[in-house]
């Protein structure tokens, strides 16, 4: 399928496959009538990739999954995201983390506090805002020293 982008701010046309294309029920919070987005796995730019939306090709965010970059970032999904998503038990959700880039990529960070959770068996996502105080929106892409440690029981 087709799929038109403005991410790097000039238009562009890609050629993607159609199960790339997750529907996301109750759209991103500020964007809720975006209800389906493309998962970009681009080769060059892994280990990022990019949620474009199939409607608006303005509106894109560039993720990274959450366990490349922090350890143990577990999280409880409730039974409506359960079921929103159509999990069953054993087949573990992907999780993505939103990247916030500034001019300077030494401050890029990633918002802990609202990742994606995807079931790419159901081609189904949803965004999810945590309450847990140890997720920060902004936790630091580009650390020394070893990832951060977080979980959620």
């Amino acid at each position: 399928m087709e799929l038109q982008t403005n991410r790097f701010r000039h238009p562009e046309t890609l050629e993607i496959p159609e199960e790339s294309v997750l529907e996301f029920p109750h759209g991103l919070p500020g964007f809720e009538s975006q209800k389906s987005f493309a998962l970009i796995e681009d080769p060059p730019y892994l280990p990022f990739r990019w949620f474009q939306s199939v409607g608006d090709p303005d509106i894109a965010f560039l993720v990274i999954d959450s366990a490349l970059v922090v350890d143990q970032y577990k999280l409880d999904i409730a039974g409506l995201d359960v079921e929103c998503l159509e999990l069953i038990e054993g087949n573990d959700p992907e999780i993505f983390c939103i990247l916030v880039v500034s001019e300077d990529v030494r401050y890029a960070a990633i918002n802990l506090k609202a990742p994606i959770i995807v079931n790419r068996s159901r081609r189904r996502g949803k965004q999810v805002i945590l309450t847990d105080e140890r997720f920060p929106l902004r936790h630091s892409l580009l650390r020394s020293g070893p990832r951060t440690r977080a979980t959620e029981a």
